[in-house]
């Protein structure tokens, strides 16, 4: 969890310590490439308490970036990052009830948390670390003065409308501005592991499950893998398949893939734990 600070540039970093911080921000999503492919990853952002922190040059509180987490909760095969550290911040553990509700990131904006900073010199450069991560009953108000990212992104975005030369300029400048709305991951959007995907709401209509969501089993479980692998290659060589044939058989193999990508994001993600030095703080 480690964010670029001292080195170059006058960032001021947020100083070693433990104290309250709130959180003032949810980034939008951001493309990064990792050796097991493209990853979108977002961050959460917190401003630290100035009666314990101090506060920068001009006044305002030192903020801190968490490391980038992909927009996914996960309890199997493993807990991804994001599960562990909302786990910590959230002072309890997740359930497969939280893993099909889900958790609207929006809404942790003004949480706080007790956090402690350590700063660990890598090369040339110096970085701000979250090491730990804890509830707090303890209230900061944020000060008002953090611009969210994704107001950065469309208050650039309306600037470049209003130079734009024509129409039709004009017109793709504010597409643009959309866009980078809809990147923003906040509650109007998908948040982590929210809602349910078409493929986890079909209903299964054969066997001992009838009547249940496919969305309801466990992908390693062995009723679901009796339908991958027993049922589904059966309903595939009939001569005719059913509409809900047809449904469950696609749904299975949606689901077989999005867990097998999910399988590879958690692995990437243990990789970057084990490697967090590497990673830079700001996308």
């Amino acid at each position: 969890m480690l964010i670029k600070g001292a080195g170059k540039g006058d960032f001021e970093m947020a100083p070693e310590g433990d104290g309250i911080a709130v959180c003032v921000d949810v980034t939008p999503l951001k493309k990064r490439e990792t050796k097991f492919g493209t990853k979108e990853e977002f961050k959460f952002v917190f401003e630290l308490d100035p009666s314990k922190f101090g506060t920068r040059k001009d006044g305002s509180p030192y903020c801190i970036w968490s490391r980038g987490f992909t927009p996914f909760l996960s309890l199997k095969p493993k807990k991804s990052n994001l599960t562990k550290f909302l786990e910590g911040w959230l002072g309890r553990q997740f359930t497969e009830a939280d893993m099909r509700a889900g958790i609207d990131a929006e809404k942790l904006i003004g949480k706080c948390a007790k956090v402690i900073i350590e700063h660990e010199d890598v090369g040339e450069n110096t970085y701000a670390n979250i090491l730990s991560i804890r509830p707090t009953k303890v209230d900061i108000e944020p000060s008002g003065g953090f611009v969210r990212e994704k107001d950065r992104e469309n208050k650039k975005a309306n600037a470049a409308a209003k130079t734009a030369e024509n129409a039709e300029e004009a017109e793709s400048a504010e597409e643009d501005s959309d866009e980078s709305a809809k990147g923003s991951f906040h509650g109007a959007e998908k948040p982590a592991g929210a809602g349910r995907d078409d493929w986890q709401k079909v209903k299964i209509h054969v066997g001992r499950n009838t009547g249940v969501d496919l969305g309801d089993l466990d992908p390693e479980g062995a009723d679901f893998q009796a339908l991958f692998t027993k049922w589904l290659p059966k309903a595939k060589e009939a001569p005719r398949m059913s509409a809900d044939d047809k449904r469950l058989a696609a749904a299975l193999e949606q689901a077989v893939k999005e867990y097998e990508d999910l399988k590879k994001q958690i692995e990437s993600e243990s990789a970057d734990a084990d490697a967090d030095a590497q990673i830079e703080g700001d996308f």
